[in-house]
């Protein structure tokens, strides 16, 4: 997710004026505001998606957060988003040793193979939360 708050661009944020491009390899985002165009989020993805069956959803309460959620092509973590960002530390989270351990580890505890089960696991994630 990207809080827009950090970007730069003036709120109000609307999704209306939200420019979002994905394809198999790459993400560009843009907010235009006022005549101007600020950058949200631009580069080439680390592994390839499924561009027509991900997709973003922009949640203005109680933050205004835009959220992306992208079909890998292929199974797994990705070591790290974009290429040239920082690698994601997986020692960070849930205690996991290793990639692999983590990926079996998510797939022992949720199947979110379905929008159904993506649902009742974003359920549980803000119960959590609370």
């Amino acid at each position: 997710y990207i809080n827009m708050t950090a970007t730069g661009a003036p709120g109000p944020w609307r999704a209306k004026d939200m420019s979002v491009t994905m394809t198999d390899t790459r993400v560009d985002i843009s907010y235009n505001r006022g005549g101007k165009s600020y950058t949200v989020l631009s580069g080439e993805f680390c592994n390839e998606i499924f561009p027509d069956d991900s997709y973003w959803v922009l949640e203005t309460e109680p933050e205004c957060i835009l959220n992306l959620v992208l079909k890998k092509r292929s199974q797994g973590l990705w070591p790290q988003f974009l290429k040239g960002h920082v690698g994601i530390n997986m020692q960070q989270i849930h205690g996991a040793s290793d990639y692999f351990e983590l990926q079996r580890e998510i797939n022992e505890r949720y199947n979110l193979s379905t929008p159904e089960q993506r649902a009742n696991f974003a359920s549980l994630q803000e119960n959590r939360e609370e």
